[in-house]
Formats: structure tokens, C-alpha cells, sequence
């Protein structure tokens, strides 16, 4: 899991820089570039290289929600008994017995949005949220960042006219990224923070034949056995985190702007082709 942090200190009379957190699904640290990972990601790595690395912090869980709780309201997963993905399943291949969860973040949690505001903060959640009671709505609205301390918020589960396009983006990265960079236009001389919750680059495995293409065309180090769909997903997330602080550049905030990019619980490691005695 990749934590990266770029401040720069602003002026003295300055006393609310703005945050952005810049959540990306299922990314391991290895798959960066500034940590040796084959995959190019020039923006990302630019990050780390004027901020902070974070080489020995651990996810608070294996798997989204819990993390994501985690993140929103600074407890353990066991402490809010959100311990496994909303809505998870039965595994019955398990050997232990799976106790029952939380399947929802209660609203009378205390999260980071609710404290933002309180403080006068503009705040926003664009994309992956994934701590309703139900993930599509209406049932999902009683839960959705609304409810949780955000003035604006877009939750993005299924395409969504005029803002996915599943072809080309098939992840919304760009269709999030959009909705982020127009939230800073509109507020940048008032202090906020920021949720850009990407859906990439957690499985489905796919891209637009473009970025393929693309990625194949730039000639992946023979070195590594690197999946191309894999790498022009990657790609697209380091894009989308470029165009973020390009817009923070352009807007004159990068001084008094704090970003932060983590992943939720790092890569897949898929139980039966790697953990699992063949025999």
C-alpha cells in the first residue's frame, strides 16, 4: 500500500490549507514507479519526490470498506465492527466461522468531512464511497456522504449519463477527476477538502483500446512481465492525479495545499493461485 504526501508551507497568517485525498482502489505499492514498480506513473512520483513517503504504513484492512471507515472517522475497523466489504458474503471455504458486520457506517460516527466543516471548510466526496447500507440508490441515499459531513458529493456505482463513459473510461477516472477539478474552480478562495475516491484500478481488468494501445506503443521494460491493461489503468490514474495538480498550479493553491494519495488496502492476491496448498 502507497501513502504519499506533498505540502508546501504556506504564508504564517495562512491557518486553513486545504486537503485533498486522492483515494485510489486495490493499488499495491509495488505497481508505483517511485517504488520500483514497472508501471510509469511520472505524476505520482513527482508527488513522493516533493513531499513525504510513508514506507511503513500498513491499510487498517484487506479490503475497501473497513479502510475506507477507518479513513473517514481515525477508529480501527474493529472498534466501528465494519470489518469486511459492504455487502459481503459467505466464504465457505473458510475454516473459521465469520461473525456478522456492520454493514453500513452509522451516521452518529464522527468523520472527516463533519469535522472539515465545522471548521469552515468547503467539502466534496467525488466517486468511490462504498459505506451505504445498499450500494445503489435509492436505498444507499439514507447513508451517502451527504448525510456524513459533505457538501457535495457524486457517488459513482454504475454509469451515469453524462458523466461515465464505460467505453473509453471504463473506471471514471476521467469523469471523476473532471467533477474534482471543477469543484476547485468553483471554491478555490474558500479553504476545503477534498475526496477524489477513484474506482481504478480495482477489477474489472479493463481499459479503453486506446490506452492499450497506447501503453503497448511506449515499450513496457522487457524486464517485467507486465500486464498492458493492467499498466494503461495505471496509467490513467497518474494522469488523472497530474491533471489535479496541474489544476492546483494553474489556480495558484499548491502552497497552501496539502495532498495526500493512498491506496484502500494495496493489490489483489488472488487465495487459490497463491496462498492456497495445492494440495
Amino acid at each position: 500500500m502507497a501513502f504519499l504526501i506533498s505540502c508546501q508551507a504556506g504564508k504564517e497568517k495562512e491557518t486553513h490549507p486545504n486537503m485533498i485525498v486522492i483515494l485510489a482502489d486495490d493499488l499495491g505499492w509495488n505497481q508505483l514507479g517511485c517504488y520500483g514498480g514497472p508501471y510509469r506513473t511520472p505524476n505520482i512520483d513527482e508527488l513522493a519526490t516533493g513531499g513525504m513517503r510513508f514506507t511503513n504504513a500498513y491499510a487498517s484492512a484487506a479490503v475497501c470498506s473497513p479502510t475506507r471507515a477507518a479513513l473517514m472517522t481515525g477508529k480501527y475497523p474493529a472498534r466501528l465492527h465494519l470489518t469486511d466489504f459492504i455487502k459481503g458474503g459467505d466464504f465457505p471455504d473458510s475454516l473459521l466461522y465469520q461473525p456478522d458486520w456492520q454493514k453500513f457506517l452509522p451516521l452518529d460516527e464522527i468523520t472527516l468531512g463533519e469535522v472539515f466543516r465545522e471548521k469552515g471548510y468547503r467539502t466534496a466526496l467525488f466517486g468511490k464511497w462504498h459505506l451505504s447500507r445498499e450500494k445503489k440508490p435509492p436505498e444507499s441515499e439514507a447513508f451517502n456522504p451527504d448525510k456524513q459531513g459533505f457538501d457535495e458529493y457524486m457517488v459513482t456505482y454504475k454509469p451515469v449519463p453524462g458523466v461515465t463513459d464505460p467505453e473509453h473510461d471504463p473506471h471514471n477516472v476521467d469523469g471523476i477527476t473532471d467533477r474534482a477539478i471543477r469543484f476547485l474552480e468553483e471554491y478555490q478562495k474558500d479553504p476545503f477538502f477534498l475526496v477524489v475516491s477513484h474506482n481504478a484500478i480495482h477489477d474489472p481488468i479493463m481499459e479503453s483500446r486506446e490506452s492499450i494501445k497506447a501503453f503497448r506503443a511506449s515499450g513496457p521494460d522487457p524486464v517485467y512481465s507486465v500486464n498492458p491493461i493492467l499498466g494503461a489503468m495505471v496509467g490513467r490514474l497518474d494522469g488523472g492525479t497530474g491533471r489535479l495538480l496541474d489544476k492546483l498550479d494553474e489556480l495558484g493553491l499548491e502552497k497552501n495545499t496539502i495532498v495526500f494519495f493512498c491506496s484502500d488496502n494495496g493489490g489483489k492476491l488472488a487465495w487459490k493461485d497463491c496462498c492456497r496448498d495445492p494440495e
